[in-house]
């Protein structure tokens, strides 16, 4: 069985902050067990995809509109 990562591991892993692995987690693109770990491997998927995102510049406009937003409201 494959050990799960917590939201700080996975921050780490994809360079981000804790609050955007949450959103992550909002949006229902990572999936917490019943431990709240976060598994591994669809953690490493979107680091890659994050990765070639930053290569070709996305991460920057990403990065300034959650700057310029803030935390995300549910409202």
């Amino acid at each position: 069985m494959t050990q799960g990562m917590t939201k700080a591991a996975a921050a780490e892993r994809l360079n981000a902050s804790e609050a955007f692995v949450q959103r992550m987690i909002d949006k229902g693109r990572l999936v917490p067990d019943e431990a709240g770990l976060l598994d591994p491997q669809r953690v490493d998927d979107l680091a890659q995809l994050l990765e070639r995102l930053r290569e070709n510049g996305v991460g920057t406009v990403i990065g300034l509109i959650d700057e310029e937003l803030g935390p995300e409201d549910n409202a």
